[in-house]
């Protein structure tokens, strides 16, 4: 079912999907410390898209990055109970956003999460204005943010709505959801 074109994000402001994370260029060898945040975006088997976002540390991963990690991993294991065929996506994003604010986190100000198909992002957007209802079978990607006063963390992974909630497309495919860091 093709649903209807619509536009997220304030009035005469950039679409949420068009926000800068800082991005900058680093030309010398990664080094003890470093964080890196890596996004993969991909099209699998027939061209289906999926997200995957990861944190590698260098050395080790400093205790504020781990806090904003467990606060994120939380937030999206709570996105993905609370996306139930019949409901909007703002119910979800709704008690996501109260589980962050009790840690001390701001609640999202992006798009939490999209529906993936042949596009990399289609509706239902996990925004508070989205009027579509979800549907078992949908294929959504859930990448929520937790930002703590020292650290930000945000993963991405793709989901299939089911009756009792949104469950992993796909296996951990190189990590158990924890920070992975490199000696």
């Amino acid at each position: 079912m093709a649903l209807p074109s619509r536009r997220f994000g304030r009035a005469g402001g950039p679409h949420y999907g068009q926000g800068s994370w800082g991005n900058t260029r680093v030309r010398r060898t990664f080094r003890e410390g470093d964080i890196i945040n890596i996004l993969i975006e991909s099209s699998a088997a027939g061209g289906y898209w999926y997200d995957l976002r990861r944190f590698i540390c260098i050395g080790s991963a400093p205790n504020e990055l781990q806090d904003a990690h467990a606060i994120v991993k939380e937030a999206r294991n709570i996105l993905a109970a609370n996306l139930k065929p019949g409901l909007v996506p703002g119910v979800a994003l709704e008690a996501s956003d109260q589980f962050l604010k009790s840690r001390g986190c701001p609640p999202e100000s992006r798009v939490a999460g999209h529906g993936q198909g042949l596009d990399l992002v289609e509706r239902p957007v996990v925004r508070p204005e989205e009027t579509a209802r979800l549907q078992a079978g949908m294929v959504i990607s859930l990448h929520p943010t937790a930002k703590t006063k020292h650290a930000a963390a945000s993963l991405a992974d793709t989901y299939v709505i089911g009756e009792s909630g949104a469950v992993p497309l796909y296996g951990n495919l190189f990590d158990d959801n924890e920070l992975f860091v490199v000696s």
